[in-house]
């Protein structure tokens, strides 16, 4: 039981839940949006459980993650710009210069996401400057 609190407690400071202001995140975070119906849709409990152990690439990635399951005029604005219904399930991956990166309807591998930012020319001049 323990350890299931400390894992929740460890992904709550993950996982965003109000809705992201992408313009104020725009040249400073890359977004990790997760779109569910609600907040208890296996395949976003799923996604949720897979990033859990990933805080450390997610952070050093400048990776924000956003959890999508409202009904707000945000959340609806959102659903519209990336095209994804309400009833529906997807991941989203905005970059830095705030377009779409990646989208999938099913739970993604957090690795694969990484792999994908790690390929960009920005993510690439940020790791060779930590060097």
């Amino acid at each position: 039981m323990l350890m299931l609190l400390l894992t929740i407690g460890l992904f709550v400071t993950a996982v965003m839940f109000q809705t992201p202001d992408l313009n104020a995140l725009r040249w400073n975070n890359r977004v990790l949006l997760l779109f569910a119906p609600s907040t208890n849709n296996d395949q976003i409990i799923q996604q949720k459980q897979m990033l859990d152990s990933h805080s450390a690439g997610l952070e050093e990635r400048d990776l924000k993650v956003f959890e999508i399951t409202g009904s707000s005029q945000a959340d609806e604005q959102l659903r519209g710009r990336f095209h994804v219904k309400a009833d529906s399930f997807a991941v989203v991956l905005v970059g830095k210069d705030g377009s779409q990166k990646l989208k999938r309807s099913q739970p993604t591998d957090p690795e694969e996401v990484f792999k994908l930012i790690d390929s960009m020319p920005m993510r690439k001049e940020e790791m060779r400057q930590k060097q």
